[in-house]
């Protein structure tokens, strides 16, 4: 007596093949969903950790040996798995067209671990023949699944309509474009247009379509965030990293530019000491000379060159103490303690902890 799960024992009727397909389409898009959605919250987190370490000298040899790890293991994987190197379409369409025979979860875990670590090592990986060939791997899942009356470990694949509904399933859910898949399975794989088949892939392609907008968010309407917009969830995520970034960079310039005014400080400081020391040389020498002129022996124009060298002295001291008290209010400017050196209270916006913190301030003499 067959058994009732082997489709050669009575033709299947439509319907049957396209709630086959699916569940072949939700678990495919399951898969890739599971992959993106993965892969998008890691790389985030691990560029935000990158960033707040990016003055430490040590992470550049530390990120290094994390890509030679990866490297490593994606050799191991590949060798393991020789049928997951590229993009994985080619054996797709030879396992379809009956020539090449694979053990679907093997290939399935290995081709999952190695586009992930790929892409986190930050390696130029596109989504299309990863994602169907995974797809593709889930449709031969569910072929071993119906088809138990081939008990060899790697049953022919040739014709099968579950593979290509999880390869249709795979673009699908890759790229949120259920129709691109469907005419990915008849123009590219060239299938024959046969009702089954257009069944299973219509199927399969609408279950990963749902199975990637409703349960991993990744379209306008997500079931597990109460319906949210996830575009506009992306949309606020990416204005909060420009505004990280714009925050560092702010940082970094006050920083440089406190740097510059406080070296600034300084110069103006020693040049007021030096033209200081100056006014009393040349004051010392005017009035020698004017003792001398009274003698006769020295005469007026000495007196007025004694005279101009005093006031030239006077002149770059006042410009140098100029330059003290622009630097310290500058200072305290960018330190954001100008307003309390001056005595003029705040009226902020806002209270916060912070705001109540007694101010600090540093003397600039």
């Amino acid at each position: 007596m067959p058994s009732p799960l082997d489709p050669e024992a009575a033709p299947l009727s439509l319907p049957v093949m396209a709630v086959r397909g699916l569940a072949v389409g939700l678990c495919a898009g399951g898969v890739v969903g599971l992959l993106r959605l993965s892969h998008d919250r890691a790389a985030s987190r691990l560029a935000l950790w990158l960033d707040g370490w990016r003055e430490a000298l040590w992470i550049v040899p530390l990120w290094f040996a994390v890509l030679v790890a990866l490297a490593l293991i994606l050799r191991r994987i590949v060798r393991e798995t020789p049928l997951i190197s590229g993009s994985g379409i080619p054996q797709t369409e030879l396992a379809l067209a009956g020539r090449l025979s694979f053990t679907w979860w093997r290939v399935l875990l290995a081709k999952f671990m190695g586009s992930w670590l790929a892409l986190f090592g930050g390696l130029a990986l596109g989504r299309e023949g990863p994602s169907i060939q995974m797809g593709g791997a889930v449709g031969a899942g569910f072929h071993a699944f119906w088809h138990p009356s081939q008990s060899e470990a790697k049953p022919s694949l040739a014709g099968s309509p579950y593979l290509t509904g999880g390869a249709v399933a795979g673009l699908a859910a890759a790229f949120g474009a259920p129709i691109a898949g469907v005419l990915f399975a008849f123009e590219e794989m060239k299938c024959r247009r046969t009702p089954p088949l257009i069944a299973v892939s219509c199927a399969a392609a609408l279950g990963a379509h749902v199975m990637v907008r409703a349960v991993f968010g990744m379209g306008r309407w997500n079931l597990f965030n109460s319906g949210a917009d996830k575009a506009g969830t992306e949309a606020a995520e990416s204005r909060t990293r420009m505004a990280t970034q714009t925050l560092y960079n702010f940082r970094d310039e006050l920083a440089l530019e406190i740097e510059n005014t406080w070296t600034r400080y300084l110069a103006a400081k020693e040049q007021k000491k030096y033209y200081e020391e100056a006014i009393g040389y040349n004051r010392e020498t005017r009035d020698a000379y004017l003792e001398q002129f009274k003698l006769g022996e020295r005469s007026l124009l000495d007196v007025l060159d004694a005279e101009s060298e005093l006031f030239n002295s006077s002149t770059q001291y006042a410009t140098a103490n100029g330059n003290v008290v622009v630097g310290a209010y500058r200072l305290y400017a960018l330190t954001g303690m100008l307003l309390p050196e001056l005595g003029i209270k705040e009226d902020p916006l806002y209270e916060s902890p912070r705001d109540q913190k007694e101010q600090r301030s540093f003397p600039l003499d």
